[in-house]
């Protein structure tokens, strides 16, 4: 078992009236100890009453947690809290009871320790100054030593906060401490973070931590900077915020975590006990944060009154995971921002279509020019036949190209295009598969036949059966969660509508430009009749667009005879927004990261799941994925739909806690952007284990 030591007063955030506080250090350790490590005080706390009661209540929560009494009387600091609970500190009389002294048992502690705080609470006198120095003297050169400053009134000493750098490895700071070390060494005028860093170089520190309260903390090493803000909660009482962030901090050091993650953990942790009054939860507990939606419940109050379901589009109103949707106000790079201001990393990208992140300054800058000339003429644009130079440029086999303004009126007029050249009425479609809802492609009936996804002899029995005039199909399936087609499923269905004189029609409005620039038909080296786009060519505009041969397309109006018209069609900006976007994809290299950070995700939620005992399995392609639970493989709509859907749903939850958005369906996919970093998927990595490793405890308790 690791020791974790804290040296100092106890800060006593386990009594409800929290009357009689004490130093961080020691309460450092307290909240160490719950995360599995041994915890051990070296303390002034006396065998009165009040000591007495302070072990009960330590016994009673059953922690590996002692600590070294002494037979000096308590209370030499007395805290009290102001109506705004604020912390307020007076010296008492007998201050001889923090004389601490050097004894065998302490020497033996030393010599045992993994990890020590001490702070200048617990250097108040020579006697104690020169135990506090004898038993880091002992400590292995390898364990975490922990220097906790506290600058509050009459403890600001030159001298001892410079003898203890000289001891320590690990500086724990806060902004108010780090401008009054400015004024005690000389950086004046000098910022936070060049103090820290100062401090870091001139101590041969390995690490400092500074924490700001509501405004997140920074972690200095030699090599890097790391941020992390402090989850939006509802404070309670700050009192035990910075003890119990070292505490988790160096815990999940010694459990091997990365830096990163450990101070991910430690900044949770923290935030969490400013929701209890400083009281912690025991280790067993898991614990998740609930993001205030005060603002998006109230919205969606509203909503309802006025739009059917209190959205535009159903699976924004949250039915298949229960709860209230949020109401996002703004986003940038790869996060979202509701309206109460929570701040997630966002998977859903606006369903797909941003693919090089929220708000990208390139489309942004490209759209305000284009708006500053005017929103719409009716009429054509040099813009237009830019974005369908552009698409026939990338899209293998798409020679003409008409625009329109969404995916399902690409989808439907593709769909009469195929009908009046084939001279045929019925269609094939696969179960489970999206293409909009225009009526065709919702219901099973005379003229829409249904086949099964991966099935290519099901689907030459239909063939053989019935006329068909095309078979449509999601070249990736991306609406029954995410299900990749079999080898040689693609080529079969080409060739089969090649013997029946059937069109093959790829619906692209998920994997259009996100596979790579030529999309499933370059992926998949199979050239569709007609393909049908939307999402990427539109850069986060509404747009749709269909395209193929050009002796089908020249059947479209005016050209030809089959009928399609739309006032907003080719629409200056968003045919702007998508050439942005396209050209953006053309000249720099956004597939091999985005597949790698696709990759990445796809891969460690994996690893997750079969870690945790969880039934579940991750599918995925490029820069997309999904994960379904409950089950072990997803071939088709039939064996995807038996995912289970509640387990999903405490998933999708527990992630929304830790300020991670997932769609919030268990059947639609994971969307990673370019602005999608390795840090992201790391932040969302760690979390996903620990709600995933919650979820099994629920699930098998």
């Amino acid at each position: 078992m690791k020791t974790i030591i804290g040296i100092g007063e106890i800060l006593w955030d386990i009594f409800p009236e929290r009357k009689i506080l004490g130093g961080a250090p020691a309460n450092f350790a307290y909240h160490a100890s719950q995360f599995g490590f041994g915890g051990y005080v070296v303390s002034a706390i006396g065998k009165d009453s009040l000591g007495k009661e302070i072990l009960d209540v330590l016994a009673e929560k059953k922690l590996n947690f002692l600590i070294e009494t002494v037979d000096y009387p308590t209370g030499t600091v007395q805290v009290t809290l102001d109506t705004q609970g604020i912390p307020k500190y007076e010296i008492c009389e007998n201050a001889a009871w923090d004389n601490i002294p050097f004894t065998k048992r302490t020497e033996e502690l030393a010599l045992n320790c993994n990890a020590v705080c001490f702070g200048t609470l617990a250097q108040r006198n020579e006697t104690s100054r020169k135990t506090v120095y004898r038993f880091l003297e002992h400590v292995p050169k390898n364990a975490y030593k922990i220097f906790d400053i506290n600058l509050r009134q009459h403890f600001y000493n030159k001298k001892i906060i410079h003898e203890s750098l000289l001891r320590c490895n690990i500086l724990k700071i806060n902004d108010e401490e780090a401008t009054e070390i400015a004024r005690l060494f000389g950086f004046a005028g000098v910022g936070e973070q060049e103090i820290c860093l100062r401090l870091l170089k001139k101590y041969n520190l390995d690490i400092v931590v500074e924490t700001k309260g509501a405004a997140g903390s920074y972690v200095f090493t030699a090599g890097e900077i790391s941020y992390l803000d402090t989850p939006k909660v509802r404070v309670a009482d700050t009192v035990g915020a910075g003890d119990s962030f070292t505490g988790a901090f160096v815990a999940a050091l010694l459990q091997g975590k990365t830096i990163r993650k450990a101070h991910q953990l430690a900044v949770e942790t923290s935030a969490y006990v400013c929701t209890q009054h400083g009281a912690m939860p025991h280790a067993t507990q898991p614990h998740s944060f609930k993001p205030i939606i005060d603002l998006s419940k109230a919205l969606f109050e509203r909503a309802v009154r006025v739009m059917p379901g209190g959205v535009n589009s159903p699976v924004r109103a949250f039915k298949a995971v229960g709860g209230t949707p949020l109401f996002i106000n703004r986003a940038e790079g790869s996060r979202i921002y509701d309206a109460d201001g929570n701040e997630y990393i966002d998977y859903v990208s606006s369903w797909g279509p941003l693919i090089l992140g929220h708000n990208n300054a390139v489309i942004r800058e490209a759209v305000t020019k284009a708006a500053q000339k005017g929103m719409s003429f009716g009429a054509p644009t040099e813009a237009e036949v830019k974005l369908a130079e552009k698409i026939r440029t990338f899209a293998p086999g798409v020679e003409m190209v008409r625009m329109v303004n969404s995916g399902t009126e690409a989808v439907m007029s593709a769909l009469r295009l195929a009908r009046a050249y084939t001279g045929r009425q019925k269609l094939i479609k696969f179960e489970g598969c999206y293409h909009g809802h225009s009526d065709s492609m919702l219901v099973e009936g005379d003229d829409t036949l249904i086949a099964l996804y991966n099935d290519l002899t099901g689907v030459e029995e239909l063939l053989k059966k019935n006329k068909a005039a095309c078979v449509i199909v999601e070249p990736v399936a991306a609406n029954m969660g995410v299900v990749l087609p079999k080898e040689g499923f693609l080529s079969g269905l080409k060739e089969l509508c090649g013997a029946y004189g059937t069109l093959l029609i790829f619906d692209e409005v998920i994997t259009g430009f996100r596979l790579g620039k030529g999309g499933a038909q370059e992926y998949y080296g199979v050239r569709a009749d007609l393909v049908t786009y939307g999402k990427i060519i539109g850069g986060g505009m509404p747009v749709g667009a269909y395209g193929g041969r050009k002796e089908i397309m020249e059947l479209v109006a005016p050209s030809g005879p089959v009928y399609q018209a739309g006032t907003f069609s080719g629409n200056p900006i968003a045919m702007t927004a998508g050439l942005a976007q396209l050209e953006t994809l053309e000249n720099q290299d956004v597939y091999s990261h985005i597949n790698r950070m696709g990759e990445k995700l796809a891969c460690g939620l994996s690893a997750i799941v079969q870690n945790s005992g969880l039934k579940a399995c991750v599918n995925r392609i490029g820069s997309f994925s999904c994960l379904f639970f409950g089950i072990e493989s997803a071939d088709d709509y039939r064996s995807a739909k038996k995912a289970d859907t509640e387990l999903y749903a405490r998933y999708f939850h527990g992630m929304l806690g830790e300020s991670v958005y997932f769609a919030p369906s268990q059947f639609e996919a994971t969307f990673v952007s370019c602005a999608h970093t390795e840090n992201d998927i790391d932040e969302t990595l760690y979390k996903a284990e620990r709600v995933i490793n919650s979820l099994n405890l629920l699930h098998y308790s």
